[in-house]
């Protein structure tokens, strides 16, 4: 399937001023107990973006100082092992750190079916290309 430079580009332009989403991670230690997440026990407004330098997505609550390193939940490209359509407007992001010790799984909420598959679809269509070190976006 053949995609357009300009489409993607665009897509990670949008990515990475952020959008505004519902969002629950989970964090499952396999050796101990995980640091708790503020998004844990049930879902929070936050902002999911995209991190070029660091190849990562970020998931921030809305209304705080993005700078606040500590409330900033991190989706490693590299460490991402799951990419899915769950429920009616949810997407589901798994990672799990190359060690294996800590899972963790971060639901997003978008307004609609739609919503949810444009983001889906367009992530399945970039996620290749920014794994790629040699291109930038």
């Amino acid at each position: 399937q053949s995609f357009d430079e300009n489409l993607v580009q665009d897509f990670m332009s949008m990515l990475a001023h952020g959008l505004y989403v519902f969002a629950n991670v989970e964090k499952v230690a396999i050796n101990g107990e995980p640091e708790r997440s503020i998004f844990e026990g049930g879902f929070k407004l936050g902002v999911f973006s995209f991190d070029e330098g660091d190849k990562r997505f970020n998931i921030t609550p809305a209304g705080r100082d993005p700078q606040q390193e500590q409330s900033i939940e991190r989706l490693y490209v590299n460490d991402l092992t799951r990419l899915a359509a769950f429920g009616p407007q949810s997407l589901l992001l798994e990672c799990s750190k190359t060690t294996g010790e800590l899972i963790i799984r971060a639901e997003i909420v978008l307004s609609d079916e739609n919503d949810r598959d444009v983001l889906l679809n367009g992530l399945r269509q970039c996620l290749p290309i920014v794994k790629d070190e040699k291109m930038s976006l």
